[in-house]
């Protein structure tokens, strides 16, 4: 069995790992006091 792992600077499996890069633009707005609307973009 092989466990794997993906995180914002690469992806791990076994003992292979891949590096790169991640690039995110986001935006968020309140709708009310307890509740927002949230977007986001990731370019990988």
């Amino acid at each position: 069995m092989e466990l794997g792992a993906r995180g914002p600077i690469g992806t791990a499996a076994g003992n292979k790992w891949k590096t790169g890069y991640l690039v995110s633009a986001g935006i968020e707005h309140a709708l009310t006091d307890n509740l927002s609307l949230k977007g986001e973009y990731n370019y990988v």
